[in-house]
């Protein structure tokens, strides 16, 4: 008995027709999906870090150490190492903090990642 797939077979087209139409109801739901809006509340403390640092642009060197410091930390999840390497990147690639604010408030992959973790902002409100 011959036992290789035949793409002539009744079952592998009702097999090719049902995957199809899977696929086909998968994508549409995707596109139909409405992506939530980002909650208010979690903008509020980054919104008082980047007003204290708008005061006092000295508070970007605290930044650098906090980053530091938790580098040192063996155990951290990848998603906060992460965070940590982009805002180094942002601080070393902002040449004034209006440039910094616009970084961090954006609604780009880098901005999202860093506003995830407000751990990394420690010490600048006060």
């Amino acid at each position: 008995m011959d036992m290789r797939y035949d793409q002539d077979s009744p079952q592998s087209r009702t097999l090719m027709a049902k995957y199809l139409k899977l696929i086909l109801f998968s994508d549409e739901v995707m596109r139909n999906r409405v992506r939530r809006a980002p909650k208010p509340q979690d903008n509020a403390y980054i919104q008082e870090v980047l007003s204290a640092l708008k005061a006092n642009p000295e508070k970007i060197e605290i930044l650098a150490r906090n980053c530091d410091e938790y580098k040192q930390q063996m155990h951290l999840k990848r998603g906060f190492l992460r965070a940590i390497e982009r805002l180094e990147w942002v601080i070393h690639a902002s040449k004034d903090i209006e440039q910094f604010e616009k970084s961090i408030l954006a609604d780009d992959y880098i901005g999202e990642v860093i506003r995830r973790y407000p751990l990394l902002f420690k010490g600048i409100k006060s």
